[in-house]
């Protein structure tokens, strides 16, 4: 993979957004199944901190999700407006009125 970001047509917005979507919530629900093996396997008043580990883990995680996510959207609102000039231009040199 080179590393690009490729925008779906017009027409596939709608596949590409159920798509993005339909992995996200598989992904939340794999990522909330292993999360409960994990945390339940050692059940009892004892794992009290083995709990709070494991929650402070999901935190640490999310977090970690949440800053990719805001970096990959400004990543692509730059490169949109980098763009952008250049995709009017050509139109202009491709518009036949």
């Amino acid at each position: 993979m080179s590393g690009k970001m490729c925008s779906l047509p017009g027409h596939r917005a709608a596949t590409g957004s159920a798509l993005v979507n339909s992995v996200r919530q598989i992904s939340a629900t794999v990522g909330v199944a292993l999360h409960v093996a994990a945390v339940g396997a050692h059940v009892g008043p004892a794992q009290r901190q083995d709990f709070r580990v494991a929650w402070l883990v999901a935190a640490a995680l999310s977090a970690a999700t949440a800053v990719v996510g805001a970096r990959i959207t400004r990543a692509a609102t730059r490169t949109r407006k980098v763009l952008a000039p250049a995709a009017t231009q050509a139109t202009r040199l491709t518009d036949t009125h």
